[in-house]
């Protein structure tokens, strides 16, 4: 309680400055807390007053949790490999590539081509974890900052336009690396030298 009611005396305390010099070091100053607190709020550190009494702007804490979900859809798609009806679609996917191998030799293709099923099976979790750590980083990182500088609202539009521009820049590095990713969990099919 005491911490909050400091935190906003501090607030209140932070009044437009008139000089030039004063705006630009204030500005400084400003910018220079929210990228400390947008640091923290990635990495984990919440000894910060605002991460410390708002759980909702913890970062790395909802991205870990959407990552468990991830992990957990991912692990939805996985086949009931006891069922009769798995065990009898398997059979009659065998059957049906059945080619040239040794009786008691499974088709090499087949492997391959059940795995990169599954493989793609992952494609929508991965993206809609992908877009909601996206909208997530960029709710925090606006929250930050009207939690930081309510003052200040049009300096916290320009910082949030800064920061969803970031975010949509970044957003084709990441596709790449999940493709590259995905690719490099096919490696090796023959699906992919046809």
């Amino acid at each position: 309680m005491q911490r909050e009611t400091n935190r906003e005396i501090k607030l209140m305390g932070r009044e437009a400055p008139t000089s030039r010099s004063d705006r630009i070091n204030t500005l400084m100053k400003i910018v220079a807390e929210y990228c400390s607190l947008l640091r923290n709020a990635v990495s984990g550190d919440y000894r910060k007053d605002i991460l410390a009494l708002e759980p909702r702007l913890r970062l790395r804490t909802l991205a870990d949790n959407s990552f468990r979900l991830l992990t957990e859809n991912i692990r939805a798609t996985e086949p009931n490999f006891d069922s009769t009806t798995f065990h009898a679609s398997l059979e009659s996917e065998i059957r049906a590539l059945k080619g040239r191998e040794l009786p008691g030799l499974v088709n090499s293709y087949f492997f391959f081509s059940f795995m990169v099923s599954k493989i793609e099976d992952w494609h929508a979790p991965v993206a809609v974890t992908k877009h909601e750590l996206f909208d997530t980083t960029i709710a925090i990182g606006n929250a930050l900052f009207s939690h930081m500088c309510p003052q200040y609202p049009k300096m916290g539009e320009l910082v949030n336009g800064i920061l969803e521009q970031w975010v949509e820049d970044h957003v084709q590095v990441v596709e790449t690396r999940i493709d590259e990713a995905f690719k490099q969990e096919v490696r090796g099919s023959p699906r992919l030298f046809i």
